[in-house]
């Protein structure tokens, strides 16, 4: 580049004055060229749209207190901040989350991960690549996807174990909405048997009601022991019908477990799944096939659904939806 006049007194790009910066801002509108110094410029190639331009106003307006958004719209707009270039596959946002605040040196991926945990959420990559957010009503009474037994040609293999125990036990959870409530709930009788046993949460949402609910709703999960069975081992190799679960199974599918072996408490238990490993070794010609599911009981998380034949009595103990 060369000057006529010599080269300015100031070439550092953030100390430049650019008259398209000027312009409205909290009401006013600025006659002069903005000659500010400037922490980040963005230039497009192109027109933004309004939708764009709002956006972007709300980020910064008043630190970015106006941009409220859903879940699913939050992991989207980090995946897209992250530049991810895979499909995605996000049900519909259920929360109302408060204007971003990044942590310092957060991830998109740990911000994402927050994003789901604040609306009682997950996030995850599915087994075809995709950044896959599932809401809390998926795991609100869902529905049954595969059934295991050995009298259908799907043995257990040894090692399956099921414990129950009060180590897990969450009698009291301290909760708090960031900028809002703060209060505790706790199970009494539970605290009774068990000793207390505390559960912090705080959750970036802008309603008071919905950090409340999902307080009482980890209080209503965990505040007993209950039956576990952390993993479950299939042997593709060993019975070749399996390969269909194997192949087709995902991770928040609901399994039942029945004609369980003598050593488990029940005959018959429901789990969700929560981890999938494949491990697959050539030995020779014939491959040696296994899939391992992570397990997390699926009892826990059943609600109350009017007219249903299980779920829909007033004096069931499942819990109410939020």
């Amino acid at each position: 580049m060369s000057y006529s006049s010599g080269p300015p007194a100031n070439t550092d790009l953030r100390d430049m004055k650019w008259s398209s910066l000027a312009g409205k801002q909290a009401g006013s509108i600025y006659k002069e060229y903005a000659n500010g110094r400037y922490g980040h410029l963005a230039i497009w190639d192109r027109e933004l749209d309004a939708s764009e331009i709002t956006d972007f106003w709300k980020l910064g307006s008043n630190g970015g207190a106006e941009y409220t958004e859903a879940e699913d719209n939050r992991i989207s707009r980090l995946a897209r901040y992250a530049d991810f270039g895979g499909d995605l596959a996000l049900d519909s946002g259920q929360s109302t989350l408060l204007s971003p605040s990044w942590e310092s040196g957060a991830t998109a991926l740990e911000e994402i991960q927050k994003a789901a945990e604040d609306a009682s959420g997950y996030a995850f990559m599915d087994g075809d690549g995709r950044l896959t957010f599932h809401n809390r009503s998926r795991r609100q009474s869902g529905p049954l996807r595969y059934t295991l037994s050995d009298s259908s040609g799907l043995p257990f293999e040894d090692g399956l174990t099921f414990e129950m125990d009060d180590d897990r036990v969450i009698n009291e959870v301290a909760y708090q909405r960031t900028g809002g409530i703060s209060a505790t709930v706790r199970d009494s009788d539970s605290v009774g048997l068990y000793g207390r046993k505390t559960r912090s949460i705080e959750l970036r949402l802008t309603s008071d009601a919905r950090v409340t609910d999902a307080a009482y709703s980890l209080l209503y999960a965990y505040s007993a022991p209950i039956v576990r069975c952390d993993q479950v081992t299939l042997n593709v190799s060993a019975v070749p019908a399996l390969s269909p679960i194997a192949l087709g199974i995902e991770i928040g599918d609901r399994i039942k477990l029945v004609e369980l072996p003598k050593a488990a408490p029940a005959s018959t238990y429901e789990f969700y799944v929560e981890a999938i490993d494949t491990d697959v070794q050539a030995d020779g010609a014939t491959p040696n096939w296994t899939t391992v599911l992570s397990l997390s009981p699926a009892t826990v998380t059943d609600v109350f659904v009017l007219e249903d034949a299980t779920n829909g009595f007033l004096d069931s103990s499942v819990g109410l939806a939020y």
